[in-house]
């Protein structure tokens, strides 16, 4: 199953590094996505940018998450 982090702590010795990467990319993503659909709203949603920004980031979690995570091979091999 998984490593156990008490016995094999070895597995787990990156993931804070890696989890605050992938925070930082997709936090970068998100910003780059609203400022491409910024136009589209006519500029209009600079007076509620971070609710824009709120909606954008849900719409990106909402829409690409399932995509990778459901060929995942830890999903496949371990759900019932």
């Amino acid at each position: 199953m998984f490593a156990d982090p008490i016995n094999q702590p070895q597995f787990y010795r990156d993931v804070p590094m890696k989890r605050a990467l992938a925070w930082a990319v997709d936090t970068l993503l998100i910003l780059a996505l609203s400022l491409v659909v910024l136009p589209f709203t006519a500029f209009t949603a600079i007076f509620f940018y971070p609710l824009f920004l709120l909606v954008v980031g849900f719409l990106y979690d909402f829409d690409f998450c399932p995509k990778v995570y459901s060929h995942s091979v830890i999903l496949e091999k371990y759900t019932v």
